[in-house]
């Protein structure tokens, strides 16, 4: 069987590893409370952090640009000086930095120091899965190798590996000119734009590139992987949201695979995100008759088999 497995940060969390977006919240909390305050305060994300990388994409641009015209001082006012004119961008400019470059080194910074367990310390029964698969993993752990065996060669990571000091791919799946929109209306004859807001909104500018997830590049740079899974008869997903930020990935492979013979597995870990998942396939174009949808627990070693689309007990 040609099968191929899709792997998600639910399945670390499966195994005993805390690598939920909570737990960098709580790493970045103790390690930089300057920054951990500066994404509480800009990027508008739940409590718990779930969804940050899509939330990376809705920065409050208002909120940066109210803030930092507090240094917006008037060119003509008295005791106005040359060497405070670029306050204003400047402010901007740390603020863009520490949600971009500085960020993404904690979040780099958490990933590296997480504990993997191996075979023997699991605490939860291992899942059936067989190293002689093919893998994509959009997590930047090791678990495959130092739980199940699989040779690195049988593994994509997609978005880099921890231990492999690969520069890790983090991100909205929102382009710079998707966001950006113009405060001014650079036609109007008698308000014509401040030069300093000008570049002010080039550097916001800058905060969505460095952001931005880019998965057409990502998929070019794999295409080598993408072309081999033509013959594929089985897709597992295991413990990934399918969320749209990475969408490319999924019509990427529909467009490869004959989606009219390829049997889908997805796991779930609420009636939420089962209805999300249904969604997601509907719209990649699966047959609903070619999906079964299930809890992480069906897939253990010795679990169950897979008969109609229906886990059977052993």
């Amino acid at each position: 069987m040609n099968r191929l497995y899709i792997i998600g940060n639910g399945f670390d969390i499966y195994h005993g590893i805390r690598s939920e977006y909570v737990d960098f919240k709580s790493f970045l909390y103790r390690r930089d409370r300057k920054l951990h305050d500066l994404v509480e305060q800009y990027i508008p994300i739940d409590g718990e952090w779930s969804g940050l990388e899509s939330a990376l994409a809705d920065i409050d641009v208002d909120a940066v640009t109210e803030y930092a015209s507090e240094y917006l001082v008037s060119i003509a006012a008295d005791g106005s000086r040359g060497d405070n004119w670029h306050d204003y961008q400047y402010e901007i400019g740390l603020i863009v930095e520490d949600l971009s470059v500085n960020f993404k080194s904690r979040f780099t910074e958490w990933i590296r120091q997480l504990s993997v367990p191996t075979r023997n310390t699991l605490t939860v029964c291992p899942l059936n899965i067989s190293p002689a698969d093919k893998f994509i993993t959009f997590n930047y752990t090791s678990t495959f190798s130092d739980i199940y065996g699989v040779p690195s060669a049988r593994v994509l990571h997609i978005h880099g590996e921890a231990k492999s000091g690969q520069d890790l791919v983090l991100g909205h799946a929102w382009r710079p000119v998707d966001r950006m929109r113009p405060k001014y209306d650079p036609s109007f004859e008698f308000d014509p734009p401040d030069w300093r807001v000008t570049e002010g909104e080039e550097i916001l500018s800058r905060y969505f590139v460095r952001t931005l997830k880019d998965t057409r590049r990502v998929i070019a740079d794999s295409a080598s992987f993408f072309s081999g899974l033509m013959d594929l008869h089985e897709i597992y997903v295991l413990g990934h949201s399918m969320s749209e930020v990475d969408f490319d990935y999924y019509r990427e492979i529909a467009k490869i695979i004959n989606v009219h013979k390829v049997k889908w597995v997805v796991t779930f870990h609420d009636e939420d995100e089962r209805a999300r998942h249904v969604k997601t396939l509907t719209i990649l174009g699966i047959p609903s008759c070619a999906v079964t949808l299930c809890e992480m627990k069906a897939l253990q070693a010795g679990g169950g088999t897979l008969r109609g689309g229906v886990f059977e007990s052993e």
